[in-house]
This record gives structure tokens, sequence and C-alpha cells, in this order.
């Protein structure tokens, strides 16, 4: 029994002193050791807690691409070509160069439109929680998080965030239909007819810019590529 205690004693004591050297040394090796420990508390343990509390297994994610942001970029926003100086967009102006492909194809007005969650976009670099709504609440105008049918030319490599505009039932299953912001049109082969099982969730709230990281790594492995 004291012999019990005494090893608990002594593994405590390792512990302090390893969580000491990790926190505070300023050597090369406790870097290492301070950037692995934070991946494995992560990897191991706050994701898998968030997913519980989420009721997903992708709880958070960082927007890498421009297809929802309400910006002009190279004088383009919603494939017009604009003579506005690159730059964001308020709600109103975005409306009068996009709203119409809304309007038109879905019957989605400015009102409407202007109630929805994000309506002035999401940046590149915004980390979005996500949660697994139940498929039959999930609504138009929400922030749709999906995979993509990777038969699909061009398709990225991982899940996709875009708006969704349009619910039909197909042989009693939901289908969804999404489109990027910035985007002129749907994309048919990635976003026609989602199918309920490459639905991950909605985004619920949004972290601006800190996922800067993520889109830096990605940049940098394309790059290598």
């Amino acid at each position: 029994m004291v012999k019990k205690k005494k090893d608990w004693k002594n593994q405590k004591s390792t512990f302090k002193k390893y969580m000491y050297y990790v926190l505070y040394d300023d050597s090369i090796l406790a870097h290492i050791l301070y950037f692995g420990f934070a991946f494995i508390f992560i990897k191991y343990m706050l994701f898998p807690t968030l997913g519980f509390a989420l009721n997903n297994d992708y709880p958070v994610v960082a927007i890498v691409s421009g297809s929802m942001q309400h910006k002009i970029v190279d004088s383009r926003v919603c494939d017009k070509t604009v003579s506005n100086e690159d730059g964001s967009l308020d709600f109103d102006q975005w409306w009068t160069l996009c709203g119409d492909y809304y309007e038109s194809e879905f019957s989605l007005t400015k009102e409407e439109f202007s109630t929805f969650d994000y309506s002035s976009g999401l940046n590149i670099g915004d980390v979005m929680v996500l949660y697994g709504k139940s498929l039959d609440e999930i609504e138009v105008g929400e922030t749709l998080v999906f995979y993509p049918d990777m038969s699909c030319a061009g398709a990225p490599p991982g899940p996709v965030i875009h708006r969704l505009v349009e619910i039909n039932e197909v042989d009693g299953e939901r289908v969804f239909t999404t489109k990027g912001d910035f985007n002129p049109q749907v994309w048919e082969c990635l976003e026609k007819s989602i199918s309920e099982e490459r639905v991950i969730g909605v985004a619920v709230a949004r972290v601006p810019f800190i996922g800067y990281l993520k889109v830096w790594l990605n940049s940098l492995v394309s790059g290598v590529l």
C-alpha cells in the first residue's frame, strides 16, 4: 500500500516536471513536445468532445476558398465585371450584382435572403462551428457543409461549405441544392441533388479569420505539389 502511494507520487512529480519543461523551456525539443501535446489534446480530446456535444464527427471547419465571400476580386463578382476597386461589398451592393440569379432560379427575394444567417457572406480564414442538425429540420438559407461527390470533375478534396438554396424530395428522401454566394451559379455536378448521407451539418457559429493558418498550410502544400 505504501509502495503504491509512493509510485503515484513519483509519477505525479515526473508529470509536473514534464509539463514545466514543455511550457517554459525555450529549447527546440520543448517546442516540438509542446506542439505534439497540443496536437494530441486537440485531436483526441477536444475534437471528440466537441463532436459529441455538436452531434457530428466534423465539429469545426476553416474556410479556405472565396466561394462564400461578398467581395469584388479581380474586378469580378458572381461572374460580372465591375468597375469598382477590389474590396468588400455591403449586402445591398452585393444583392444588386448577384441577387437576380436567386430570384429567377429559386424565387428567393432580397428581404428573405437578408434574414439568413451570414447573409453578408463568409471570408477566407473564418472558422465555422458545425451542428449535426436533424435532416428534416434543415432549412433553405442555412449554411450547409457536405462531402463532395468525388466523381465530379474538379471536386475539392475536403468538405464544401455553401448556402442551401433549395430542398427537394426524391424517392422519399430529401436532397439539397447549394450555391456559393460569390459564384455565378449552382455547380450542377457538385451542388445539385446532395444526398442525405453526404451532409455533415450546418454552421451555427463563426470565429473570423483564425483559420488563416490552415489556409497558409494549404497554399504551402499546393505550392510544393
